[in-house]
This record gives C-alpha cells, structure tokens and sequence, in this order.
C-alpha cells in the first residue's frame, strides 16, 4: 500500500484508499499478464496441471547381428540377394562398398562423407587431392553422396555383413579440422577403432607453444578473448594428438600438415616430438613443405615415421 503524506486531509485520503482497493484486481490482472509475456519471450510457459514426468524408454536394439544371429541361414522369405552363398555375397559386398576414397567434413555438427571424384589419383600429389572438394567449392556443387549407406542400412542382415567393409576397406580423407578433433564424438567407438586408412590435411599456424605477440589492450574482453582463442588452439593441437594415437586399427596414417609459409621457420623438431606418440600404424607419412621438410628429415618421429616432402614430383597420397 503506498503511505500518502501526513498534510494530505482526510477525504483525501479516503477517496484514494477507496480507489486503490476498486482498482486492485486490474492491478493484479496486468502484472500477471506482464508476467506471462516474459514467459512466452523466453520459449516456456508451464501449463496446468504440472507435466508429468517422462517414463523411462528401453534402449533401442543395436543393429550388428551378434552371435549365432549372424551366422543363421536365410529363411524362404528373405531376399534373393540374401539367398546367395555367404561368400558370394561378400564378393558383391566388397565390390559396392570398398575400394573407396572418402572425404570427410563437418556440416551442422554431423559427419558428413563424399566420395573423392578427381580424374586421376595419380595426380594427386601434396595438396592435389583437394581438387574433387575444390570443385564442390568454387562451383557451388551439391555435396555428392558415397551411394552405399542405402545398401548397409537396408536389413540388420545386411548392415552386419558389410559394416567392417565400410570401414577397413576405405580411405579416409580428413579435409577439416574439427571432424579430426571431434572425431570422437561423432562416430561409435567400434566404428573408430576398425578405420585402417586414413589422410589428414591439418592447417595449422604458430606452434603451439609459442605466445602469441605481446602488446597492451585496453579492452579487457578483447583480451581474454584473444588469449582464450589461444588456449583453445593449444588444447585442439594436443586432443587432435590424442585421437590419432588412440586408433587401434589404424595401419596407414598419412598426415600433412599445412602450415603458413611464413611461420614454417617458426616450428622446430621439439614441437613435433608429439609425432612419436603415434605408434599404432605400420605406416606413417608426416607430408611437410620444402625447407620445413628438409629440417626434420630423419629428427621426427618414431621407426614407423617418414617424412616426406610434400612439393617433391615423387609423392602421392
């Protein structure tokens, strides 16, 4: 209730009090009302009754066949393709689904796979091997489908038998950063660990471990911002490390890494010591760029590493 002054006479008084109890409902009425409208603004209002909560839901079936399930013989009514000989079938498996090269990015946040579409692999030498993805770019092409995954998906049966192939049997082509980086979250464990083959192109810019240059801001946002971006270039360095080292069957690895010409004389053999912590591929090609390369010839890596010189005519993918 507002306090109304002491010199204000007593009719005065009266007719406001009279006023203000007359008026209360409305006044209650537009502050629920106000109320509500800020509810509405942030995306939720609760309804009446209160929700009730969710009931728990039973984990859906995993699409491997496991067990004898996999090994059963085609009933009558299955498909003829399914009819066929077990190892017809993985002839026909393999001739559809492996063999491939496939680029890999991240779109919305999901994986996504395009087949390589360059006219001749042998071609693609150091950076050559971006020329299919160039394409999609600079042209503005639709981003082509690999054309196996409606085969894979189409019965358990079918998904069991070919799944391992999808990813043994193919190349992949990492062209972005975060799908290395992220690489983790965006595919089942099961399914990372079977990757055989694998490309990386990592663009990259100072070391690691240097600072960026040192100079007064006023800003203080901008400043942490600036030193926050830093912190997470590092922290992407050493989890991108950890995710190749951590694939268990992995057995050729090649990986360039695509650093700016004029901050090439900045990196030295101790920042690629981390090289050695990926020792699970047989095969390891570190492609390196013209004095870079020279520099760490025979300083990097462990036994299974090489480094090449990605401007040399010599190499291939």
């Amino acid at each position: 209730m507002l306090q109304l002054n002491e010199d204000v006479p007593l009719w005065q008084k009266a007719l406001f009090h009279a006023g203000y109890i007359a008026l209360w409902p409305l006044i209650q009425f537009v502050k629920r009302s106000h109320t509500k409208r800020n509810l509405r603004r942030g995306g939720y209002i609760r309804t009446r009754p209160k929700p009730h909560f969710l009931k728990p839901r039973g984990r859906g079936r995993s699409l491997t066949l496991t067990g004898s399930s996999g090994n059963k013989a085609p009933t009558v009514q299955a498909g003829l393709l399914l009819q066929l000989p077990r190892e017809l079938r993985d002839i026909i498996w393999r001739e559809v689904v492996a063999g491939k090269v496939v680029h890999w990015i991240v779109v919305d946040r999901k994986l996504v796979g395009f087949p390589c579409r360059a006219n001749d692999p042998a071609s693609l030498a150091g950076s050559g091997h971006l020329k299919c993805w160039s394409r999609v770019e600079v042209e503005n092409e639709e981003i082509p489908r690999i054309g196996v995954l409606g085969l894979v998906s189409s019965c358990r049966q079918i998904y069991t038998e070919t799944i391992d192939l999808l990813y043994t049997e193919n190349t992949f082509d990492v062209l972005d950063n975060d799908a290395m980086l992220f690489l983790p979250r965006l595919l089942l464990p099961q399914r990372v660990n079977t990757i055989t083959s694998l490309r990386f192109s990592w663009r990259l810019r100072s070391p690691p471990s240097t600072l960026p240059p040192s100079h007064w801001m006023q800003d203080q946002r901008k400043a942490a911002k600036r030193n926050k971006k830093s912190n997470d270039y590092r922290e992407a360095w050493f989890t991108t490390w950890n995710n190749l080292s951590r694939m268990e069957g992995l057995r050729k690895l090649t990986l360039e890494l695509n650093i700016l010409f004029s901050r090439a004389a900045e990196w030295t053999v101790e920042e690629l010591d981390i090289v050695k912590s990926v020792t699970v591929p047989g095969t390891l090609n570190l492609v390196l760029k013209g004095g870079m390369a020279q520099r760490m010839i025979g300083n990097v890596g462990a036994s299974n590493c090489c480094v090449v010189d990605g401007d040399s005519v010599a190499y291939t993918w």
